[in-house]
């Protein structure tokens, strides 16, 4: 019976699995977020606030802090998070540098950049197609957050989504890095953006400033080819390791 279902919804488009980390990008992501009892996360990329919608949806209850650099966006931003003591926003980018840039406002809007889109994004999802240039407020995170101010936080970890610019976010925070537990960002297996890193840099890079990979989370799969093209990847501070994330016997 159970079988004759499972196949039945596939027919029809739908998938039905267990929810479990092996099976189900949410139920990972509320693990992961109970059990490092994070008490603050940093959102940047925070686009109209999905993923502080979705913390609060998984039960997560402590400080977010969201970064979003379009005006347009960010009254969306302000809506989402009006009613939300916990939540904090900024109208900023954040980068390795502090002043002023142009970014690329895509139609879909959370495929907006900094950086030139490629033809190899566009085609895999056509709706992410650039409309318009803006100039936006940049900031390094070090220059907002203070190592002082985080070590009032046990927990810590720094959601990154910003479409191609992960390297200048990492560099602008890594006076922070020793303080922050767990990071998670997006990794590219292909060229999506011109100049952006690919997956190894961004390993490489996290492996630099005390970071080891622990996991991905699947994001942007071509629909035509079925080729991972994007994932989100989870890494922990090796000096902040806890014992349940080492993957030591206990």
């Amino acid at each position: 019976m159970k079988k004759t279902l499972k196949n039945l919804f596939r027919k029809l488009g739908y998938e039905v699995s267990k929810y479990s980390l092996a099976h189900s990008a949410h139920a990972l992501q509320k693990h992961l977020i109970q059990q490092n009892q994070f008490d603050l996360i940093i959102d940047v990329g925070a686009n109209s606030g999905q993923y502080g919608v979705l913390l609060r949806e998984i039960g997560y209850v402590g400080k977010i802090i969201s970064f979003e650099p379009i005006p347009a966006i960010f009254t969306l931003l302000q809506k989402t998070a009006s009613q939300d003591s916990k939540w904090e926003i900024h109208n900023y980018a954040i980068g390795n540098e502090d002043g002023t840039i142009s970014i690329n406002v895509s139609e879909n809007t959370y495929s907006s950049s900094i950086l030139p889109m490629l033809n190899t994004h566009l085609e895999a999802a056509p709706e992410s197609r650039y409309v318009k240039q803006e100039s936006i407020a940049i900031k390094k995170l070090s220059s907002i957050l203070t190592s002082a101010y985080l070590t009032k936080y046990k927990s810590i970890l720094l959601k990154i989504d910003v479409q191609g610019y992960e390297m200048p976010v990492i560099e602008g925070a890594i006076p922070l890095l020793p303080g922050i537990k767990m990071v998670q960002t997006e990794l590219s297996f292909v060229p999506l953006y011109e100049q952006a890193p690919l997956y190894t840099d961004i390993i490489e890079k996290m492996k630099e400033t005390g970071f080891d990979f622990f996991t991905f989370i699947p994001e942007f799969i071509d629909q035509s080819s079925g080729r991972l093209l994007q994932a989100d990847g989870v890494f922990v501070n090796r000096k902040l390791l806890s014992p349940d994330l080492s993957g030591k016997a206990k």
